[in-house]
């Protein structure tokens, strides 16, 4: 909490004061990402013919959002689309 009350205090040039403070932890929280996320990225395509993953980590760098999620659906929508035998 420390580090968090000395930030805060850079940005602000009111009086910082935390009676209580909470933390809340999921696990499936926001995902946290290595360095080498960017060049080990997943596709869309598993092993399994014609089964796709889009999972809200793929949005990486952009944080999840609805807007994000929408994108990700409609790229591998646009994929799986082209893939269908015509």
């Amino acid at each position: 909490m420390t580090w968090f009350v000395t930030l805060l205090k850079k940005i602000t040039s009111k009086r910082v004061s935390v009676d209580r403070w909470f933390s809340f932890r999921g696990f499936f929280a926001q995902p946290i990402f290595d360095k080498a996320f960017v060049q080990n990225k997943p596709t869309f395509h598993t092993p399994c013919p014609r089964f796709y993953v889009a999972n809200l980590d793929m949005t990486y760098p952009y944080d999840r959002g609805t807007n994000y999620a929408v994108a990700l659906g409609k790229e591998v929508s646009t994929i799986i689309s082209n893939e269908l035998p015509r």
